[in-house]
């Protein structure tokens, strides 16, 4: 999946991380501004000993900006589960959860930051709120700004709902192993229209 994303990537783009957990995605895509001047990395956080951590990992990328907040649909407050480990900090919907470990995030929508940006590329790992992220981006999906979405898992009970907005929004749903149209079990790659990808 990082393959398919770093060969997606152009310069000059904004990478949205969505769920960076310790910045491994970040990173990757951080150090390719080697060889594609101009890429920035905005990464999203709301675990803060895992922030603290993603933090450290992005300290040699100064231009990369890590915030400490979920993100949803609206300006709210989330209760999130602790995980059995950080990458399953989220909506307590897993069984990799403990529901009676929670803690209280300040989630904003991801529109608030992505204002005036181009050539947009978001992955989203967000343990079950996915559906909710992609709400509240939505006036920068149907802007025409976003080259590619990755979901890295959804929640089977929004997995339709997130299909048919994507559809509805003009992107190309395919398949994020394998790139073939998407098939009922795959992961989800969105690619912007062949406009916005051409510009």
């Amino acid at each position: 999946m990082l393959m398919i994303l770093l060969s997606l990537l152009e310069p000059d783009a904004t990478f949205v991380d969505c769920g960076a957990n310790v910045g491994a995605w970040s990173a990757n895509v951080a150090s390719m501004a080697r060889i594609l001047p101009g890429i920035k990395v905005i990464a999203f956080e709301p675990h803060p000993d895992t922030f603290a951590r993603l933090v450290k990992t992005m300290a040699s990328y100064p231009d990369a900006e890590c915030h400490n907040f979920a993100l949803s649909d609206r300006r709210r407050q989330l209760r999130l589960s602790e995980g059995a480990g950080s990458q399953t900090f989220g909506v307590a919907r897993s069984h990799f959860q403990i529901e009676r470990e929670t803690r209280m995030v300040e989630a904003r929508p991801l529109d608030e930051f992505l204002g005036g940006r181009q050539r947009i590329f978001i992955t989203i790992d967000v343990e079950g709120h996915e559906y909710e992220v992609l709400r509240g981006a939505r006036r920068t999906l149907s802007s025409g700004r976003v080259r590619a979405v990755l979901i890295d898992g959804c929640d089977r009970e929004y997995r339709d709902a997130i299909v048919a907005e994507m559809s509805q929004l003009g992107f190309d749903l395919r398949s994020l192993h394998t790139l073939r149209p998407l098939g009922a079990e795959d992961r989800i790659l969105a690619l912007g229209s062949r406009e916005s990808r051409a510009e």
